[in-house]
């Protein structure tokens, strides 16, 4: 895939039932480019839909106030929106 093709690409003349009259499912899988995530929407039947989401780098510095300990706990905390729940947000905390 590339610009030149709009990004896109058609898999044709797939099979549609394996040897056993099964309706195969076809999925898509790509693997991100570094620093992103890939989003995925759409299926078999309405076609696939790929976004490349760029990741967030957090850097955290500690500086003591005063006499310092062997040992310190770093919480982040984020929320984002959970697709197909419409304006609801999860919560996520990732401990250091």
């Amino acid at each position: 895939m590339t610009e030149a093709d709009d990004w896109s690409i058609s898999f044709k003349n797939l099979p549609k039932i394996d040897e056993n009259d099964e309706l195969y499912q076809y999925t898509i899988k790509e693997k991100g480019a570094e620093g992103y995530s890939v989003k995925m929407t759409g299926n078999q039947t309405s076609g696939f839909k790929l976004v490349n989401v760029p990741g967030i780098i957090l850097n955290v510095e500690k500086k003591w106030n005063g006499e310092s300990a062997n040992q310190v706990e770093i919480k982040l905390s984020g929320r984002w929106r959970h697709q197909g729940e419409g304006n609801s947000y999860r919560s996520r905390s990732v401990e250091a």
